[in-house]
């Protein structure tokens, strides 16, 4: 199993954006340091309290400061009206200049205000990533490439740069559904977990996306799944919640306002249902001293998970404690995985 880091950096009480963002930056470059295998950065639009919409230009500067870590978007929300042939100019700039260091995930995205924002439709979440993906892999890997689609038309299109990576970097698709998690396994390198679902639901969804990644004909060596968790490791169970239990809650309640969360069998739970916090919290997240958690990652390496990508940064979680969890992953954590 690879691990990685996850930010999702936006404006907080006493730390703008900018401010998170330089904590951000510092931590990366000592999981850089440290072995990390990757670091990836969401973005979202229309957001009250600035969390960033531009992954690749957030990517960019992390990398002119860091040697070896893969970097990439996690995730750009495709459907939003990003037109492939940008993305994957973009995408091949960045895998050019960082010698070859892109991992990149996109999603179909679920917020209601952004899709009324880009004047899109959420029905076309799923056409638009199909397409845009198969067009970005062409792109990245062929010359003269067509299309005739629903979205995009191309006619003799030959891509430069041409990325570092061959045949092409990684493309991970996110998704929780079962039609989104086979979606990532008919187009893209990868599936990319969210961080909701139950444990038996992930072991589920992991079996529906190789039986489609077989049916592709791509690589089999080429697929990867990684998953997004909250994380937190300390000395011990106690300390790790006193430590960080309370900042983490918080992103858990921001999901569930956002109707973004799940009950154990994937139904969404609505606003008011306050009462689930306390035990999605302790279920969904990976949090504890050494031991608990090299039991919780062990489940999800059993369960096919290639990738454990760490969302380590909290609002009001100082990043000396941050920093600490990451030397107890790799140091305490990790050999045991």
């Amino acid at each position: 199993m690879k691990f990685g880091v996850a930010y999702t950096v936006g404006s907080e009480p006493g730390r703008p954006m900018r401010q998170g963002f330089a904590a951000a930056v510092d931590e990366v470059k000592l999981a850089d340091e440290l072995g990390f295998d990757n670091m990836m950065i969401s973005s979202q639009h229309f957001e009250e309290n600035d969390i960033l919409p531009s992954p690749f230009v957030a990517c960019s500067f992390i990398a002119a400061q860091t040697k070896r870590i893969r970097l990439g978007p996690g995730i750009l929300l495709f459907p939003l009206a990003y037109n492939p042939i940008h993305v994957a100019e973009d995408g091949a700039v960045f895998d050019v200049l960082s010698d070859g260091r892109l991992n990149f995930a996109m999603g179909r995205g679920f917020r209601k205000e952004e899709f009324a924002g880009f004047g899109v439709s959420r029905k076309e979440r799923g056409p638009r990533v199909r397409e845009g993906t198969t067009i970005i892999r062409k792109l990245w890997s062929e010359d003269h490439v067509s299309n005739d689609g629903q979205f995009w038309k191309l006619k003799d299109v030959s891509l430069r740069p041409k990325p570092s990576q061959k045949p092409n970097p990684p493309i991970w698709i996110s998704g929780e559904w079962e039609g989104a998690v086979r979606l990532a396994g008919e187009v893209g390198d990868g599936w990319f977990a969210d961080p909701k679902q139950h444990i038996n639901i992930v072991k589920r969804n992991v079996g529906a996306f190789h039986e489609e990644y077989r049916k592709s004909g791509r690589d089999p060596e080429r697929a990867q799944i990684g998953i997004w968790r909250e994380f937190y490791v300390s000395d011990s169970d106690e300390k790790a919640w006193a430590e960080a239990g309370e900042p983490m809650r918080e992103e858990f309640a921001k999901y569930l306002s956002w109707e973004h969360l799940v009950d154990d069998e994937g139904n969404i739970l609505k606003p008011d249902r306050t009462d689930m916090l306390d035990y999605l919290v302790k279920d969904r997240f990976v949090v504890g001293g050494p031991e608990t958690v090299i039991q919780k990652l062990g489940e999800f390496k059993q369960a096919g998970i290639t990738h454990f990508v760490a969302h380590i940064q909290f609002v009001g979680l100082a990043t000396e404690l941050v920093k600490k969890s990451m030397r107890i992953l790799i140091e305490k954590v990790a050999p045991h995985v």
